[in-house]
């Protein structure tokens, strides 16, 4: 998410140390995650060679209509990026409003990027397990479990960037009734 970052874009680590290794792609900042391209980016000889040994060893070469899809992505870069950026501070607005609405949920606004990482306070009681199930069955959103990034199962991951407004609303809305659905009354879980 590095082009779509809210504070000054810092030089990359390759640039500062010939032992680093950079990586990137087109499937976050530009919203390309399908065509599955991107990059390591090294000043060191014998990394070059292992990333090099690496990728012969993963696959032969990649897609030749992917990497045209890249290439006309790459020549509209600036273009396709102020879109990106536009849609990236629209949404984060849009779940900021939603935050600020919630009393039961914390986060820490990102600074850049389309993801956020709500957490569920403790003193909201809840069955955290009803809350997942409610959210994906009932409210049709999907959410990323706390317990996939190996922390509190009360947080959860939300992608902001690319659902129109109205369905991140909608999302938002799921996210709503789910919490109401799995609050557990006269008890803290």
């Amino acid at each position: 998410y590095r082009d779509l970052s809210r504070k000054p874009v810092r030089p990359w680590v390759a640039e500062m140390s010939t032992s680093a290794i950079s990586i990137s792609s087109l499937s976050k900042s530009m919203g390309l995650p399908g065509i599955r391209v991107g990059w390591a980016i090294t000043r060191n000889p014998a990394h070059q060679e292992l990333l090099l040994a690496a990728k012969e060893q993963m696959m032969i070469c990649g897609s030749v209509l992917d990497e045209a899809v890249a290439a006309h992505a790459l020549r509209q870069r600036a273009e396709l990026m102020a879109v990106r950026r536009s849609t990236a501070e629209s949404h984060l607005a849009i779940v900021r409003d939603w935050m600020s609405a919630h009393g039961d949920l914390e986060w820490v606004e990102p600074q850049g990027g389309v993801v956020c990482f709500p957490r569920i306070r403790d003193t909201f009681a809840i069955d955290i397990g009803a809350f997942y199930e409610h959210v994906r069955t009932v409210g049709s959103t999907l959410v990323g479990a706390g317990h996939w990034f190996e922390v509190d199962p009360r947080s959860f991951r939300v992608g902001f960037g690319w659902p129109s407004g109205t369905e991140l609303r909608g999302g938002l809305a799921a996210i709503d009734a789910s919490l109401d659905a799995a609050r557990v009354t006269g008890k803290k879980s």
